[in-house]
């Protein structure tokens, strides 16, 4: 019965764990057929063996609840409150994991999926599965695998190199700069936010070499790298654009193609996952439609998006967006020389 407690104790902490996370949304179909079967607790309204549709809203609500309750209490720092609604949750799912043999496996498959690798040890056919073993004798041979450590996390550098000469814009620098620079302290303490600019005009005044060219000098700016996505070289694929740029930035991120998410909602999702802490420079090159911008804003505070498009993108001004730009500062430039 140990190895069921175990894996209690997992399962209430992955669930838990996707409650407050982006990936709620996609999982929470899978997980309520588990979390709703009662144990030896009396079944709602009668139907006694029976799941229902209630049942499963019901379920569902439970656990976001007891979720975020959780998650709340941890923030404010009061851990007996939240160990102790883990551990109302872990004895139900524990009443339903000795009564419901394929209940263990539909957990087991949870805990693979969602949970943290190397922190649960559980009994799976005879095999151990986990960090810790400990019996009273062994029979046969033993095998150990040990896991490779984690290798670093990649740091992507994908902005192109600005290969002509580049002049006559310091101003335009400068207010890229002002509009990314360090941001002042909050008397909150809150985070800093995420920067949105766009530089617009006709093609051919300097839109995406001014961008190239900030981006070059900002490295020590964003530690953890630069994500460069040119949508002209997207266009005409039927709406997939959008979905298809997520998807370069998730690799430039290290996610391979096997773990690659199909929908553009869940790409998204998985993308501010990514970047949650991470402070990133993202560099969107001819953009058409504000929604290509919206997918890939990071969610890591301080991390900035910086977009050259043809037209102005009004519509990002609702999303705290900056617009510049650059041939009109030119065009005045050029009169007060004159």
């Amino acid at each position: 019965m140990e190895e069921l407690a175990a894996l209690a104790t997992a399962g209430v902490t992955t669930v838990f764990g996707l409650v407050v996370s982006d990936l709620w949304e996609q999982t929470k179909a899978r997980n309520w057929r588990l979390f709703r079967r009662r144990g030896s607790d009396t079944p709602a309204d009668g139907d006694a063996g029976q799941d229902t549709g209630r049942d499963a809203e019901r379920a569902v609500a439970e656990l976001e609840a007891a979720g975020r309750e959780v998650a709340t209490a941890r923030a404010a720092g009061d851990e007996a409150t939240a160990a102790a609604i883990e551990e109302r949750w872990r004895e139900r799912l524990l009443r339903t994991l000795r009564d419901d043999p394929a209940a263990v496996t539909e957990l087991q498959e949870i805990v693979a999926a969602f949970g943290t690798p190397g922190t649960v040890a559980y009994v799976d056919g005879g095999v151990n599965h986990g960090p810790v073993f400990q019996g009273s004798s062994v029979h046969g041979d033993i095998n150990v695998y040990v896991p490779q450590p984690p290798a670093p996390r990649p740091r992507p550098d994908q902005v192109p190199a600005l290969t002509a000469a580049f002049v006559n814009r310091t101003a335009d620098l400068s207010e890229l700069d002002r509009w990314f620079g360090p941001p002042a302290p909050s008397a909150s303490g809150a985070p800093p936010p995420v920067g949105i600019g766009v530089l617009h005009g006709p093609p051919g005044v300097g839109k995406t070499a001014t961008a190239w060219h900030w981006a070059a000098g900002t490295r020590e700016r964003y530690p953890d790298g630069q994500l460069y996505v040119d949508f002209a070289a997207l266009r005409g694929q039927s709406g997939g654009d959008v979905s298809e740029a997520v998807a370069m930035c998730l690799r430039g991120l290290g996610v391979l193609d096997t773990y690659m998410p199909a929908s553009l909602q869940e790409r998204a999702a998985l993308f501010r996952t990514r970047t949650a802490d991470r402070r990133l420079l993202v560099v969107l090159d001819d953009v058409g439609d504000p929604a290509q911008v919206r997918s890939l804003v990071p969610k890591g505070p301080g991390s900035a998006v910086l977009v050259t498009s043809t037209s102005a993108l009004g519509e990002l001004a609702l999303d705290g967006a900056r617009i510049l730009a650059p041939d009109l500062r030119a065009r005045l430039r050029a009169g007060e020389e004159e």
